[in-house]
This record gives C-alpha cells, structure tokens and sequence, in this order.
C-alpha cells in the first residue's frame, strides 16, 4: 500500500497539468477540515489537477465507506448474490428477456456445462477442442471467459484463433479451473460508434440506477463510459482503462477521458490510441438503454447497481449489474455527490454536507 500511494504522490507531483503547489495545500488542508481525515481523496478524485474545481462537493473514504458498509453490504438493500454470481444473474435476465451477452457454457472444476449437456476435461489439449467448438458456434467467432464470481475484469480473456494459444497454454487457464468456476460467453460484435474509438475489447457503459421504493421509480443518477487501451481485452479502470463522463439527459459522452490516480492519473481529450475526441460524441440508442436499465433494475434486491452496458448494431446489451460498483469513478464522473442532485439524496444519512 505504502508503495502505491509513494507511486501515485510521484505521478501527482510531475503531472505538468496540475493546480500550484500552494492551491494544492491549500485545497487538501481544507479537504482534511471538512471530512476529518487524511485528505487522500483529494488526489483520488485529480482534484489536484487543473480546470478540477468544486472540491467542497467530495465526499472523502470516511463517507465513502459508510455508504459502502450501512447502504451496499445491507441486507434487503445491499449485496445481492443474484448479482454477484454471474451465472445466475445471466439467468435471470434470460428468464425476463433482458438482452444480455449469450452463455455458451460454463465450468465448475473440470466439468463443463454446455447447452449440449456436461462432460469432464482431462487436459490442457481437451479444453482447446472445447474452446474451438464454442468459437465455431459464436457468431463473431469469438468467446468471451471470466471468473463466475470475478470482478474488475481480473482473469477475464478474449478468446479467438490468435489468442487460442496463449489463454490455453500461457496463461494456463486449464491448471486454474482446479479452483475457479468460469463463464464461457459468446464473444459480443460491438458496435462501430465504440469500434471506433477502441477495439480491442468491449467498451462498456456504466450506468448507475437507484430503485426509489417510495415513489415504485427507478431514477438513472449518473452514467460513464469506459474504454480500453493500450492492447487490453478488458475496460476497467483497474487494468489501465480510462472513463469518460456521460450526460445521460443527452446520452452524449462530456468532457474528457481519465484514469485512476493509481494508472496514472491521466485526463484525455481524445483516445489516446485512435485519436477520437470524446466529448459531445452522441451515444447510439440513449432511450433504449435507459429503458433496458430501468427493467433490469426491478429484477434484483440492491437499491443501488452500477450496470455494464455493451452497444452492438442490434442495441444495448447487459453485460453485468454491480452491487458495489466503484464509487471513486462515479464520483468524479459526475462531479461531487454532495451537490449532485440525485446522489446527495440517495447517500443522505451517510454523508455530511459541502
């Protein structure tokens, strides 16, 4: 921990776009007034950075958690394993009609569970032949493989004939099944609008809704696109992808680019691979998605989910619903939750006021 925080005061300290040294002091000591904590949120948040203003409007870990422990992790309102288990959320989207990345197969331990029935696998050359038959039956000649309980994108791989090799024999995906129960999904055919800004993976859109049991209304509080870089197979911010912030009254991307402090910190006004600008791109099928969300949403106990959205040529597509999705990216994103609108009613009990 101490060498990623020492990494990210680096990364801060030579950024050419920072605020002076003198805001930058001046700001944080207020910050740790404020939230009576260690002002790391402060730089998490790039509040730091220039053009980044309103930072009275953040909520710091103290506040964070709390929403995390008391509003996600409770019971009838919080982590849902519906959720969780990607297995059975697909499921239950099926079960409904919710569009969603179709389920070749799945695994627990070295038995595969295909739509053709289960069988055991041997060995490394077995589950090749096994990859290679999903493929065939994949209409983009692709599969998709994550960790049933996974999350962040770790160990999560795009399979197809030039990646065959490697998941297989270098990343030993075989020797890994021991212990993780995996999900084989057919590889999505994106659509061009985030084609062309990357595509090396699916770029997904998180969308954010709160089910308002009160008013029986389910209310999308902010939205934000991810997308991968640098030869990635997966978007997450975790893994060195970047997030732009979506206006969802226009679904139209706004502002720039950013990764995490730990990543780098960086701001984008364009893709950095492509070259594509970000900002007031519309996004194809804006009231479908919303409508596609809101659905989902009355499917699941969490109040609170952060859905990944893919877009295909035929519409938006499900990826994943999240029961504690990463507040720092939606934070930042929508620009402090305590002036937010929506957000400074849903987390109310849990944070204190700017």
């Amino acid at each position: 921990m101490k060498d990623k925080r020492y990494r990210c005061l680096a990364s801060m300290v030579s950024d050419p776009d920072r605020k002076s040294v003198l805001n930058i002091i001046k700001e944080s000591f207020h910050c740790a007034i404020i939230e009576k904590e260690v002002p790391y949120y402060y730089f998490t948040n790039l509040l730091y950075k220039r053009g980044r203003d309103g930072y009275r409007n953040y909520i710091g870990f103290n506040d964070m958690y709390r929403v995390i422990n008391n509003m996600f992790h409770k019971k009838g309102g919080g982590s849902d394993s519906s959720l969780d288990d990607k297995l059975m959320f697909s499921k239950i989207l099926d079960k409904e009609g919710v569009a969603t990345a179709n389920v070749l197969a799945n695994s627990d331990g070295y038995t595969l569970n295909a739509k053709n029935g289960s069988f055991t696998i041997e060995s490394s050359r077995e589950l090749s032949s096994f990859l290679v038959s999903l493929m065939v039956e994949s209409r983009s000649r692709s599969i998709f493989v994550k960790p049933v309980d996974g999350a962040g994108g770790k160990n999560a791989f795009k399979v197809d004939e030039g990646t065959l090799q490697k998941v297989v024999g270098d990343l030993k995906i075989f020797d890994a099944m021991r212990d993780t129960r995996y999900l084989f999904q057919e590889g999505l055919v994106q659509h061009d609008f985030s084609n062309n800004f990357y595509s090396g993976c699916i770029n997904t859109i998180r969308v954010h809704t709160y089910l308002d049991e009160k008013m029986d209304d389910v209310v999308i509080s902010s939205a934000l696109m991810r997308f991968g870089r640098h030869g990635s197979v997966v978007d997450n911010g975790s893994s060195g992808g970047l997030f732009v912030p979506v206006d969802v009254e226009k679904w139209e991307l706004s502002g720039c680019g950013m990764t995490y402090l730990n990543q780098g910190g960086d701001v984008f006004e364009s893709h950095p691979d492509t070259k594509l600008k970000f900002d007031r791109q519309k996004i194809p099928f804006g009231k479908d998605i919303e409508q596609l969300v809101k659905k989902s949403a009355r499917l699941f106990e969490c109040k609170f989910i952060g859905w990944d959205i893919a877009l295909t040529p035929d519409g938006p597509v499900v990826i994943e619903g999240n029961s504690c999705p990463h507040l720092v990216m939606a934070q930042i994103a929508c620009g402090g939750f305590k002036s937010h609108p929506i957000y400074k009613n849903i987390f109310s009990e849990y944070i204190g006021q700017a």
